[in-house]
């Protein structure tokens, strides 16, 4: 949380972290889904949501998927 608590501090809304390390071809799929369900003026909550409901589809083995968290939002704001 070092890093991530660094970022929020420093001014940043949201972040999209990992919780392992990823597949570089998946999370390639993933994150063009994210960005474009976000660039729509989607929720990053519903653009994360929609991105992995897209790469369980062709990945369905929780490693591909399952390491995206959504930090920030409500959370960056509350006292520590």
């Amino acid at each position: 949380m070092g890093l991530s608590r660094g970022l929020l501090f420093a001014g940043a809304r949201d972040l999209l972290l990992t919780l392992w390390d990823v597949n570089d071809s998946s999370t390639a799929e993933f994150m063009k889904s994210f960005y474009a369900s976000a660039l729509e003026h989607q929720d990053p909550a519903l653009a994360l949501q929609n991105a992995i409901q897209q790469l369980r589809k062709q990945y369905p083995h929780p490693y591909y998927w399952a390491p995206f968290v959504l930090v920030g939002g409500i959370a960056a704001s509350r006292p520590i």
